[in-house]
């Protein structure tokens, strides 16, 4: 157990949760969470590996009491469009965001390096995509 913290260091990215998907009515804010993404697998990352420095992306989906989601959905009608829309059928939590990065900055996770992880439900799956189709048209009228 001692050499359980004998590593070199670890580097967490947290993107927008909407990182990459085409939303057509966010399309910038999805092009910049992307960008964090690509960070976290580009060719100098990949160099840092050798050095045991592993680098990672943490994409959140909808996250309940969170600025984003009460811009997203400001109305109890978005709100349960969104929450239909997670296959688990809930908004995740500040704690299930924190505990991923945690597991990525420990130890636990010294072989994973250069990933994506989305802790969404599932919403990334397709939810999201149909949601923000289904607002545009609920805000076209």
């Amino acid at each position: 157990m001692s050499d359980l913290f004998d590593y070199s260091g670890r580097t967490v990215f947290v993107a927008g949760g909407t990182s990459g998907i085409n939303l057509g009515v966010a399309r910038a804010f999805a092009g910049a969470g992307a960008s964090v993404g690509v960070l976290s697998r580009s060719p100098d990352k990949v160099r840092a590996a050798v050095d045991s420095i592993g680098v990672n992306a943490v994409v959140p989906g909808p996250i309940e009491d969170t600025e984003g989601m009460a811009r997203l959905a400001p109305t109890p009608e978005m709100a349960d469009l969104v929450t239909r829309s997670v296959p688990m059928g809930r908004y995740g939590t500040a704690q299930e965001i924190a505990d991923c990065c945690l597991w990525l900055a420990s130890p636990y996770a010294a072989y994973v390096n250069g990933a994506i992880i989305p802790v969404d439900g599932g919403w990334s799956l397709g939810g999201a995509s149909e949601v923000f189709t289904a607002m545009r048209n609920m805000l076209a009228g």
